[in-house]
């Protein structure tokens, strides 16, 4: 085992374990609120150091949900993600920089935000500038959405990650947060067919943490219509600590849920996320019912 993950575990793991054995051991005696804030405290410090170890030991790269960053041009000196991605993407030989800079003109085009991605890189002042393209017109990033800002690291993030632009991709996969970020119903759902054709061009592995309904019903449509194998996704749900389904023993607290060839999900959400639009239309047509009463 390497040092690093030695590190990681006696850093991170270890003391999760031997914060929740001290209360198993104590319970009657420590004070409910107080596990529950040092719990809150150690949960935050997981997740810190899990993004930080993650990228240390070179096991996955990943793409968190604040990867946007509104402006015209980005330097040497920035040490944002999405500097670092422009600065990897220009370091990249001209077939794979070609390949690169097809996807995400293409994506861009299906999402309908532009015709086309440029970057621009001034040697001399060690700047780059990411320019979307449309009607033969070039516009730098600041001139768009924050949801634009958020879509366009997500691409060059895919692309960076594939077999050709990267050494041994084969041993890693890409963890995605929140890829629906500020973007719009449809594109939530256009979303799914990017990832279905990014995972079949570059042979790529993703782990995608959503709450996008849309994303997930796309997902199940494209494999009933057989444009991905029901084998290439697998959901995990995580029900509430307090469902009662999960303090009955009904349901695991984490679910596996694999989609069928039709499409159909082998188990249910939990209550208020896919059934949420449903129980409000519900709601809403009984409130008009009375109000005519």
């Amino acid at each position: 085992m390497s040092r690093r993950m030695n590190e990681f575990i006696s850093n991170v793991f270890e003391p999760t374990l031997n914060l929740l054995a001290t209360y198993k051991k104590n319970k009657n005696t420590i004070k409910r609120s107080l596990f529950e804030e040092g719990i809150a405290l150690m949960i935050d410090g997981v997740i810190y150091d899990l993004r930080k170890n993650i990228r240390q030991l070179d096991i996955a790269d990943f793409i968190t949900s604040s990867r946007g960053l509104s402006s015209a041009t980005f330097r040497n000196a920035d040490t944002g993600e999405f500097q670092q991605m422009l600065q990897k993407l220009y370091a990249l030989d001209d077939e794979k920089k070609d390949v690169a800079i097809w996807f995400i003109s293409k994506w861009l085009k299906e999402l309908d935000i532009s015709d086309d991605f440029i970057l621009k890189v001034d040697p001399k002042y060690k700047s780059y500038q990411a320019c979307l393209m449309i009607n033969e017109v070039e516009h730098p990033l600041n001139e768009f959405g924050f949801g634009t800002v958020q879509l366009l690291p997500l691409l060059l993030g895919i692309t960076l990650h594939n077999p050709s632009t990267k050494d041994h991709v084969e041993k890693k996969c890409l963890l995605i947060e929140e890829p629906e970020s500020n973007l719009h119903p449809a594109l939530q759902s256009k979303l799914a067919d990017m990832f279905v054709e990014a995972i079949s061009l570059f042979n790529i592995r993703l782990v995608v943490e959503t709450h996008s309904e849309y994303l997930i019903r796309k997902l199940q449509y494209l494999i009933a219509k057989g444009d991905a194998k029901p084998e290439s996704a697998v959901i995990y749900y995580f029900n509430k600590p307090d469902d009662q389904r999960v303090i009955s023993g009904m349901k695991e607290r984490v679910v596996k849920i694999t989609i069928n060839e039709d499409g159909h999900l082998s188990d249910d959400f939990g209550p208020g996320f896919i059934d949420e639009a449903n129980n409000i239309s519900i709601s809403l047509f009984g409130l008009n019912q009375r109000n005519r009463n």
